[in-house]
């Protein structure tokens, strides 16, 4: 599957999810003048039924090195936390979309 090496100051985790969506979220906030930077990387393994982190750094400094490569990858790092995903919701969401996307076709004349 393909997945991510992410490299943080020379230590790495490897993340990667055979079917969900895989993050790597790097952001910047200055609140009261004050920088803060953090480092996310985190998933939802839909076949899994989880909301998967492998890196939540919150001190990102100024000179840290972050390399992100993208690989295949036979098997992931071991995630720092996994939490199931309620099932219920998820189905009610995707139902929703689904009568969003329909609406929107049907609007266009496509369907």
């Amino acid at each position: 599957m393909v997945g991510f090496e992410i490299r943080l100051n020379g230590e790495y985790v490897t993340a990667a999810i055979e079917r969900g969506v895989l993050t790597v979220i790097l952001t910047h906030r200055n609140r009261q003048g004050e920088d803060e930077i953090s480092l996310n990387v985190a998933g939802l393994d839909l076949d899994a039924g989880t909301d998967t982190t492998w890196l939540k750094e919150e001190r990102i400094q100024e000179d840290d090195e972050i390399v992100i490569k993208i690989k295949k990858v036979e098997q992931a790092t071991t995630p720092e936390n996994k939490m199931d995903l309620d099932k219920e919701l998820l189905q009610r969401d995707r139902v929703a979309s689904y009568y969003e996307l329909r609406s929107a076709l049907e609007k266009e004349g496509l369907i």
